[in-house]
């Protein structure tokens, strides 16, 4: 009978010790799909992103602008090694138009009454003084300089609002555009081309991962490529520069998720007037 109950309690201490370390194995499974789904998600266009595992399964939760945003962060996920299966529960908040502008005042003019001057001689018929009208109030309107186009500190402020703190995407590691930056790249071309007169300067920046010389050389391939897609909608190229930043001029720490996202940027400056055409 002994030999008998010394058996059953080693089967059950081995079996106890198996789930114990199955459960330990499941928890560091989990814990490494959600480190590297964060990882490979920190470039993507979702804002307050979400990870959970339950096994093999991920679940993401989060904000994204497009319906098209959602899809590709969902395929993304599918992609890492491990994941069976992904629980797509991103919040789709498309952002608000920019407010139109009001309409320019109408130049108007109060009318004045004629004045009628009292007591004339009863032989003269009443004389009516000339009608005073006071000088035309001209509509208020932005700045302008040479050619009847805004000053380059106005036009430094159409490309800042047209941006409105929004950044232009690009697929992880490369200089592709996202097509969910198509909408502000194409505000940015109208309100550059308002501006005929001026030289713009696209500037691009990294966070601090990756090597320096590897950031330079992504900075400056972005920065082209929306100098590219500027040109197609009718921005001429001798406007148009270039500049690599890299993560020289960093905006947040880099210690964080958020501030390495605030840091991969694309800035516009107007940096000067461009010369003025030859009278033939």
């Amino acid at each position: 009978m002994k030999p008998i109950l010394a058996l059953l309690a080693g089967l059950l201490g081995t079996g106890l010790l198996a789930y114990f370390c199955a459960a330990g194995h499941r928890d560091a499974i989990q814990q490494d799909l959600t480190g590297r789904t964060k990882a490979a998600l920190a470039r993507s266009t979702v804002s307050d992103l979400l990870v959970a595992a339950d096994g093999r399964e991920i679940t993401l939760r989060g904000v994204v602008p497009s319906e098209e945003a959602k899809r590709e962060v969902g395929e993304t996920a599918k992609k890492i090694y491990g994941v069976h299966t992904v629980t797509n529960l991103l919040e789709v908040r498309v952002p608000p138009p920019l407010p139109a502008s009001p309409p320019p005042l109408a130049e108007t003019s109060p009318v004045v009454p004629p004045t009628v001057l009292t007591n004339p001689p009863a032989s003269q018929k009443p004389v009516v003084a000339p009608v005073q009208r006071p000088p035309v109030q001209k509509a208020l309107a932005p700045p302008r300089g040479e050619h009847g186009q805004p000053e380059p500190s106005q036009c430094q402020k159409m490309l800042e609002a047209t941006l409105n703190s929004r950044q232009i995407q690009f697929e992880t590691g490369k200089a592709v555009l996202r097509p969910s930056s198509y909408p502000t790249l194409d505000r940015l071309a109208v309100a550059a081309k308002k501006c005929a007169v001026t030289d713009i300067e696209v500037s691009g920046h990294t966070d601090s991962r990756g090597a320096r010389p590897m950031n330079m050389r992504l900075s400056k391939m972005r920065a082209q490529t929306v100098i590219t897609y500027l040109m197609k909608k009718g921005v001429p190229a001798q406007r148009l520069t270039a500049i690599a930043h890299g993560s020289t001029n960093p905006l947040a720490s880099n210690a964080t998720t958020a501030g390495m996202q605030r840091n991969r940027r694309v800035e516009f400056a107007i940096k000067s007037a461009a010369p003025k055409a030859r009278q033939p």
